[in-house]
């Protein structure tokens, strides 16, 4: 598996767009779904992992630019569904984890559909936990960089 740093926008958005059908509401059918992808290429950190026929894996987009709080910020993590449990989703997070320390994040925090058990038992496993109640759909977990 090879976890490539994506800096090019249209390289990042052809991404995002292939890995929109892993999640239950992906960025392409949200009402904001066009805004949310601009975004997301224009200023997010990506990192994405390939198989070793070059095949895409899944993605990583984040945010590593609040210096007040020098908390960092996960936006999407996903794996496209044939190389799920293939530990594909800790490469990448491991790469993401890694990026916030370097840029002088001292914790990460992200939103997760409390109905994800799966996805909510991995980031437990990694050392996220319960913050708080983002909506009624979902949660904020966070991780301090410290224990990784």
């Amino acid at each position: 598996m090879r976890i490539l740093n994506i800096s090019d926008k249209r390289q990042k958005e052809i991404i995002v767009k292939k890995c929109d059908s892993v999640f239950s509401i992906g960025i392409l059918r949200r009402e904001d779904g066009e805004n949310t992808l601009n975004k997301i290429a224009t200023y997010a950190q990506l990192f994405a992992a390939y198989d070793e026929s070059f095949i895409l894996a899944g993605y990583v987009a984040f945010y590593v630019n609040d210096l007040i709080t020098k908390t960092a910020y996960i936006t999407m993590l996903g794996v496209v569904e044939k190389m799920q449990k293939k530990h594909v989703g800790s490469q990448l997070l491991k790469a993401c984890l890694n990026r916030a320390a370097e840029c002088g994040m001292e914790k990460v925090r992200l939103e997760v559909d409390k109905r994800n058990e799966r996805a909510i038992k991995f980031y437990e496993y990694w050392g996220f936990r319960y913050e708080s109640e983002k909506s009624k759909n979902s949660i904020l977990m966070l991780k301090e960089i410290g224990s990784l």
